[in-house]
């Protein structure tokens, strides 16, 4: 299965190869011209993939019978359910809510829920200003709200577009 994809409208085609389709149990050679095709690969697990599919999501999970690979990726809509300026895709990777425009966990620069972008929000980006995201030390992911794509790092397009909405209130 793939990991994590992001997609816009009509930006292509996402395949997803889960089964064995009457075979058993072959090794997967890495170094087989065709690998690089595949997101990941795993030839010791067993299990089936579950699907679940929303107004502006579809998500495909593998869930594991045996061994110990596991995998995930959702397809978001670019839609702006709040209208916060911010696409329900960017809210959804970032942990905030989509469907909320203020509020705890509501607007992405707001990131100490004060319903304010200010200086609190710039310090506490700043901090983890050039890290990618992922488990502590690593960024939050809730700071990486920018591009329109978040590209998995704390960097200057998370700072301009929270400097953007310095002193607006959500």
């Amino acid at each position: 299965m793939m990991a994590r994809i992001t997609a816009t409208s009509r930006a292509g085609t996402v395949f997803l190869i889960s089964g064995s389709f009457g075979f058993c149990c072959y090794n997967v050679d890495a170094a087989d011209p065709e690998a690089g095709y595949f997101a990941r690969i795993a030839d010791t697990s067993k299990g089936f993939t579950k699907y679940t599919v929303g107004p502006s999501h579809i998500t495909a999970q593998f869930v594991k019978s045996t061994g110990a690979f596991v995998d995930s990726f959702t397809i978001l809509s670019n839609q702006d359910s709040d209208t916060d300026g911010f696409s329900d895709g960017i809210e959804s990777y970032a942990g905030t809510d989509a469907t909320m425009a203020c509020g705890t966990n509501a607007w992405p620069p707001d990131v100490n829920n004060d319903t304010f972008a200010d200086i609190s929000d710039v310090i506490a980006l700043t901090g983890f200003f050039g890290k990618p995201v992922g488990a502590s030390p690593n960024s939050p992911v809730r700071y990486d709200f920018a591009p329109t794509v978040p590209d998995g790092f704390v960097d200057v397009s998370d700072l301009a577009r929270m400097v953007g909405l310095f002193g607006r209130r959500c």
